[in-house]
């Protein structure tokens, strides 16, 4: 298990988070409030296979996290039996078992205080800031 750093905090979130896919891309867009300004950060995952939101009033203990980071998990019983059921599924696709040989999926936790637990399995992620209008928004 790794610790990821946000830019910015996922407590205090006024408009988010926001998700959207585009192809295999997950976009998770979030908003917080701080100094009486909104200013806005994006995660991106990469060649996603599943994605799970939970509302608040569904979570759990084990879903709150801190507010300054998520998790990256690379190995846990659920991961490995997503890994086991994609292989058997891919069979001899030589391709795309290098490619999960290679680079292998991982499991994303991320917490919204008083909004939302969002669990994502993908291949890779990138942390950005974003702009209040930005175009990678949802519609």
């Amino acid at each position: 298990m790794r610790i990821v750093k946000l830019l910015l905090p996922t407590s205090h979130v006024l408009h988010g988070p926001a998700i959207s896919l585009r192809g295999r891309q997950l976009i998770v867009r979030y908003d917080v409030d701080l100094d009486n300004r909104a200013d806005w950060a994006e995660v991106h995952f990469n060649d996603v296979i599943r994605f799970c939101y939970r509302d608040f009033s569904l979570c759990d203990s084990g879903d709150i996290l801190g507010n300054d980071y998520f998790i990256e998990e690379t190995d846990s019983p659920e991961l490995r039996a997503i890994r086991d059921k994609r292989s058997v599924f891919l069979g001899p696709n030589r391709f795309e078992q290098e490619k999960d040989a290679h680079t292998p999926m991982n499991l994303y936790r991320l917490y919204f205080d008083d909004a939302a637990a969002i669990d994502v399995v993908a291949r890779s992620f990138e942390i950005s800031f974003s702009l209040p209008n930005d175009s990678s928004a949802p519609l």
